[in-house]
């Protein structure tokens, strides 16, 4: 099969032996995939894996392949993926929550600790697999992951809040900001640094987590305003302890959503968010789309492993 892997010299497409599914796993003909910031970290090595390390981890495609004791009615089941897995042993595990595998001690990412999705063929434990109903191609199968992740934000407390915003005008402050729009029906702003007054907002979602980005985020938010924070960022930041103290900020991590929501609006609602899509390429073109995701990609950009050229579906 190909694989697009981070290698010692840098990343390249190369052949591999397909994988063979173990006890309670699947083998998933990948269809398409997208390309994410987080990618673009491991293949930069800004988040360290063992190498060689196929990259992607937002996928959709089809069960073609079962390992011992999976049920032999998912063999041909069209399927998007979450991409952490975990020991299946712990609390956050077995509270059979899609998304308690995000929060295991153990717990593992594709494309960084595992091999991913930017290839032929893509392995998983089967509890990783969500079921595609038939409305949902399989490009929009593969936004179920980024979509769940901005979902997350709809734990804030957005029905109090009288000034909400957003930091950042980058693809992930777009879907969120649609979102926000568009399903919860809450008027906010969208802001990027220097635009904004101080204490101007009692609630804010950042989007890039960088020190600058959280510096103005405290700038702007009211004495006891709320900071959505929903970036994930490859190496420390600083954390300016001082002002949130002194201004008596709350800090409130957002991770993931409803995994039946995101389903029911990848189903009902796709066209609010195919503005913010790339056509899928083949996978073998991903040199030409790594450096515009370095850049500030506004628009997802999706591969096509088994080199289908034109629409998925």
């Amino acid at each position: 099969m190909r694989a697009l892997c981070k290698t010692e010299t840098g990343v390249e497409l190369r052949s591999l032996q397909p994988p063979q599914p173990g006890p309670g796993e699947v083998v998933i003909k990948v269809m398409c995939a997208g390309l994410c910031r987080t990618d673009i970290y491991v293949a930069q090595g800004d988040l360290s894996s063992e190498l060689p390390r196929t990259l992607g981890h937002e996928c959709s495609g089809v069960i073609c392949r079962l390992g011992e004791g999976v049920p032999q009615e998912h063999l041909g089941e069209r399927v998007t993926v979450f991409p952490w897995s975990g020991c299946q042993r712990c609390e956050q595990c077995l509270s059979h929550n899609l998304t308690g595998a995000a929060k295991c001690p153990q717990r593992q990412f594709l494309g960084w600790q595992v091999d991913g999705a930017f290839a032929t063929f893509l392995k998983v434990k089967e509890s990783q697999c969500v079921a595609l109903p038939s409305a949902v191609d399989f490009q929009a199968g593969a936004y179920f992951e980024p979509l769940l992740a901005a979902l997350g934000v709809l734990v804030a407390p957005w029905k109090q809040a009288a000034s909400p915003a957003i930091l950042g005008h980058n693809r992930i402050a777009s879907l969120t900001s649609t979102i926000l729009r568009d399903y919860a029906r809450c008027e906010h702003k969208q802001v990027v640094i220097g635009e904004a007054s101080s204490n101007q907002f009692d609630l804010l979602i950042e989007t890039s987590a960088t020190t600058e980005s959280l510096a103005e985020a405290f700038r702007i938010l009211k004495p006891g305003g709320v900071l959505v924070v929903k970036s994930r960022p490859a190496q420390g930041v600083e954390w300016p302890v001082r002002l949130q103290v002194e201004k008596e900020i709350t800090a409130l991590g957002a991770s993931y959503g409803s995994p039946e929501l995101a389903l029911l609006l990848l189903e009902k609602k796709k066209h609010l968010f195919t503005p913010l899509w790339n056509e899928p390429k083949p996978l073998h073109d991903w040199a030409d789309h790594f450096a515009p995701e370095v850049s500030g990609e506004e628009r997802k950009t999706f591969f096509l492993p088994q080199a289908l050229v034109g629409t998925v579906a």
